[in-house]
């Protein structure tokens, strides 16, 4: 029966336009499932990539020979910047290591020796240059010492050589 004014009572819907939405449900659901996947799988990255790539201060060893690496080898104050202290600049290391600048010159150094102190530490090491004359192999043998405070990670802050040992 139907009332006058009201017209026929609704028929339900037909199955065909409810599809639709469940496709559309799906898709959003898959389509959010890859979007956290993706962030998530960024983020680990950029953790990765960071952990990778940050400075390790860690230890007096890794510095000083962090520091050495810049300063001898790649001759580099930026990078020498980044592993001395407050009190001493990325120039005034370069110009207390005074690395020679013949390119036949090879600097090479040992295994340091630490003694530490709190946060400062006292770092020994033999550095040794090498130069190749006329078919022949010279070298100077210098001890450094550098010392070292635990400042945001251990950092160099001075330099001290015992010119020419025997090598």
């Amino acid at each position: 029966m139907t009332i006058e004014g009201h017209g026929s009572p609704a028929a339900p819907a037909p199955a065909a336009t409810r599809r639709p939405h469940r496709v559309r449900n799906l898709v959003l659901i898959v389509a959010a499932f890859f979007v956290a996947l993706g962030a998530i799988a960024g983020g680990a990255l950029l953790f990765f990539y960071d952990r990778t790539t940050a400075i390790d201060r860690s230890t007096p060893q890794i510095v000083t020979d962090q520091f050495l690496d810049s300063a001898l080898a790649l001759k580099d104050p930026a990078r020498v910047a980044l592993y001395v202290c407050d009190s001493w600049s990325a120039e005034q290391a370069m110009q207390a290591i005074d690395a020679p600048t013949d390119p036949r010159v090879s600097p090479f150094w040992g295994d340091p020796v630490v003694e530490t102190a709190g946060d400062s530490a006292l770092v020994s090491v033999r550095v040794i240059f090498r130069v190749s004359v006329d078919g022949g192999v010279q070298q100077q043998v210098q001890m450094w010492t550098l010392s070292l405070v635990e400042q945001d990670g251990w950092r160099v802050c001075g330099l001290t050589k015992d010119e020419s040992l025997d090598p």
